[in-house]
């Protein structure tokens, strides 16, 4: 599996974007990026913080190029890392051999001593972990490596977790878990080890561990007021602060605050009210991340480098505190974590539909798929995203632990389940929606706006929307696209527009059109590059990839469960019904089977598009196949010389212009469906099925007349007539090309008819003295394969 990372040196605004083909080689080029720096025991923050300045670093990718390291930016990550912040000698001996089973890396920090050694661990993933998954999947490896090293969790402050075995210990840092958290690579000299064993499976990790009950000092009660500007009772500090403080900073109205002068310098001085504190270079950083959610407002500067300048030399503790920010935060309309964390207090004696109401209380907007599912939901403020079981029972195993309270599998699986008892049901999606990073596009009222939970929406294609300029159009606007479309088209304008109703298709997600794509031809003619815009527009984190087969198949259907696109590249020659395809696509219900899952039926709301070299042969003859098989043929195959193997990537930088255009050109939807129609029965379209199926090609040789007076059917036995019986003709056709397999007689007449409606003739018969008489006659082109000489019509001495 490939692995993107972002990489950079210092207070990079916008890091580099990098991929390395596997996780040994991404742990390779880390190794390589050493440099030297000193630290030494009696630095104070600034000096180390200058001497670490030096090192490189490391940080879980972005969705694209240029973006700067948000945690709204950040994309799904094939590593995971870990950060042991203190130990004992003889307890991080006792972890090597653990590390040694798994796909890892591991080298001690420049902080590192005999006396305390500080390690850094960096391991492989089994898939790409999304960035709401990174802290549970986080603490989850951790809980896994000290498990098997025979450690036991003694305590959790704040983000440092403390395991002991006898009169040893480690202590992990868990902030590295969060979604944008980076990790400085080796100083030179740093003790290094590179593992090679198996590679973490993230779907079969142990469940976190409760924190041991301990007895906590109480807290001093104070009354509130409604002007906390003046508190500075630090004793409340709690390890929850810099968390609650992170949700309601990026409250939608509190980030509105990032970009106005006065609103960022109040909320400054108010985080530093956190300084000579322990939570003060957490704070530090917390209004860096803040401070730069503005970049865009000032695209002149290095909001990073401001942000620190100003931390460092001229925000300092006044009469103000951090409260003030929950205040007006809590005025704006978010809602503090707090609360809920009150009611969680007694977690431990609660009944499971009362834990069941804590668990959709933390997720806010929670909703079920649908009454006959229990495929639960959560708003995100984007999209309502899909929340697996392991993520529930993860989190529910959290809420136990950070309240000291211990807890079974039971207790876990009860209170979901109660949970689902009692969530509401999602609302259906409008058809007419297409959703954008900021916001959706409505094909009816043919006009953008923000996103809504009421939308319903479960993904959207990554791009950013804006209006187009005036005068846009693919050919200036978007030149790699056009010249992939119209050299793949071999510059007929007819389909280069139903090319792009297919783009449309994918980027409309109009799956209820129950068409599928298939695009067939030999290589280099650009049918790849036309699955990767097709992905690009769904977005690639909508697209899931598979076989035909797969498509039957009810344990591989659910990597396509909540997917927008289905892309089957690269397909073998495939023979069969078809069944799983033509059920997708028709939008029948379909049964799901995951791992470690109760298996459930579903709707896949997805377009399919199929790419090979030879079409599909498929055996389903009832038209059901048919009506959704929309053939693209790929034909104009581009010189090695003239190929370009960076033109999707150039065509990826073009992608709002081409979403702008294709809104424009189908602005009334039902045209890209007319077009498609129009290639589905396209003579080009009708050609690769002649070519590829016996009984198309054999229909290919024949032509309708205006009244039954053609050709008989004939029976399968000697003397056989061609040029005169339909099955006679049809036996002769597959022995002159070398078929086998002949379909019987009965078969044959019952496909036939399905077979000429495609090439628009109804076949019609009546009854005559000699048999059943019918409104075809082979063609003159026949005369290339059949035998014999011809009869006369009128002195058939055969009877049907």
């Amino acid at each position: 599996m490939e692995v993107g990372f972002l990489f950079a040196r210092g207070n990079a605004r916008t890091p580099a974007l990098l991929v390395e083909s596997s996780f040994l080689a991404f742990s390779e080029y880390i190794l390589s990026k050493r440099v030297e720096i000193a630290i030494v025991p009696d630095m104070n923050k600034a000096e180390r913080r200058t001497e670490k300045a030096k090192l490189y670093w490391f940080a879980p990718p972005t969705k694209k190029k240029g973006m700067p390291r948000k945690a709204e930016n950040m994309a799904s990550c094939a590593f995971g890392c870990a950060d042991i912040d203190e130990s004992t000698p003889n307890a991080a001996a006792a972890l090597m051999p653990v590390l040694e089973r798994y796909s890892m890396l591991m080298y001690h920090t420049a902080s590192s001593t005999l006396a305390n050694p500080r390690i850094r661990l960096m391991y492989e993933h089994s898939r790409l972990v999304k960035p709401d998954e990174r802290r549970a999947i986080g603490i989850a490896v951790e809980t896994m490596l000290m498990q098997e090293a025979g450690f036991t969790l003694e305590s959790i402050k704040g983000e440092k977790a403390r395991w002991v075995k006898d009169d040893d210990y480690l202590v992990f840092d868990r902030s590295v878990y969060g979604a944008q958290s980076y990790l400085y690579c080796p100083h030179a000299g740093a003790e290094s080890n590179l593992y090679q064993g198996e590679v973490i499976d993230v779907d079969l990790l142990p469940l976190p561990v409760a924190e041991p009950q301990s007895e906590k000092p109480a807290r001093n009660k104070t009354t509130s007021k409604s002007n906390e500007e003046d508190f500075t009772d630090f004793d409340l500090i709690d390890e929850y602060v810099i968390a609650d403080l992170r949700s309601a900073l990026w409250h939608p109205e509190m980030l509105k605050l990032a970009c106005d002068n006065k609103g960022w310098s109040d909320n400054g001085y108010r985080l530093a009210s956190l300084k000579e504190t322990e939570q003060e270079d957490e704070a530090r950083q917390l209004f860096i991340d803040w401070s730069v959610t503005a970049q865009d407002a000032y695209p002149e500067e290095d909001l990073h480098e401001v942000a620190v300048s100003k931390w460092d030399n001229y925000l300092h503790a006044s009469t103000t505190s951090y409260r003030s920010i929950f205040g007006e935060a809590q005025k704006l309309g978010w809602k503090n974590p707090g609360a809920l964390r009150l009611k969680a207090q007694g977690i431990g004696e609660m009944a499971a539909s009362t834990r069941g109401e804590l668990l959709a209380e933390h997720y806010r907007r929670i909703r079920l798929k649908s009454e006959d599912s229990e495929m639960v939901y959560h708003y995100t403020g984007q999209v309502w995203e899909y929340v697996p079981d392991t993520a529930l029972n993860r989190q529910m195993a959290k809420m136990f632990t950070e309240n000291s309270a211990t807890y079974s599998p039971r207790a876990i699986s009860s209170a979901i389940g109660a949970m689902k008892l009692q969530i509401p049901i999602m609302g259906e999606a409008s058809r007419y929606l297409i959703g954008f990073a900021n916001g959706v596009y409505d094909l009816e009222a043919q006009a953008f706006r923000e996103h809504s939970p009421e939308d319903w929406i479960t993904n959207h294609n990554g791009v950013e929307f804006t209006n187009p300029l005036p005068g846009e159009n693919f050919k200036d606007h978007a030149p790699n696209f056009y010249k992939w479309l119209s050299q793949s088209a071999g510059d007929n304008a007819q389909y280069m527009e139903r090319i792009k109703a297919a783009l449309f298709m994918v980027l409309a997600n109009r799956y209820d059109w129950q068409l599928f794509l298939e695009i067939t031809g030999l290589g280099g003619t650009g049918k790849s590059v036309f699955t990767g815009i097709a992905t690009l527009l769904a977005g690639s984190h909508n697209a899931a990839s598979g076989s035909v087969k797969d498509l039957d198949t009810a344990r591989e259907r659910d990597s396509f469960v909540g997917k927008s696109l289905i892309t089957l590249p690269d397909q073998e020659r495939y023979a069969g019904s078809g069944a799983g395809l033509k059920a997708i696509t028709g939008g029948d219900s379909v049964k799901v089977d995951p791992k470690h899952i109760r298996p459930y039926e579903t709707v896949i709301q997805a377009v399919i598009m199929a790419t090979n070299n030879e079409p599909m042969h498929f055996t389903e003859r009832q038209g059901g196949i048919a009506r959704r098989r929309v053939i693209f043929p790929f034909n104009n195959q581009v010189k090695e010389s003239e190929q370009d193997p960076q033109l999707l990537n150039k065509v990826k930088s073009e992608l709002p212009v081409i979403v702008r255009c294709l809104l424009v050109d189908f602005t009334e939807q039902e045209r890209a469906k007319r077009l498609l129609h129009e290639q589905r029965q396209s003579p080009e379209a009708l050609r690769v099925k002649n070519t590829s199926d016996p009984l198309y090609g054999f229909c290919s040789y024949l032509k309708e007349l205006i009244d039954a007076a053609g050709m008989y059917m004939g029976v399968n036995k000697p003397p056989f007539f061609p040029h005169t019986h339909l099955y006679h003709a049809y036996i002769s056709y597959m022995e002159a090309h070398g078929h086998k397999n002949l379909l019987n007689l009965t078969r044959f007449g019952a496909q036939l008819p399905e077979i000429l409606k495609e090439a628009n003739v109804s076949l019609q018969k009546v009854k005559t003295r000699v048999g059943y008489q019918y409104n075809v006659v082979l063609t003159a082109d026949a005369k290339e394969w059949i035998d014999g000489e011809e009869i006369d019509n009128d002195n058939l001495s055969i009877v049907d």
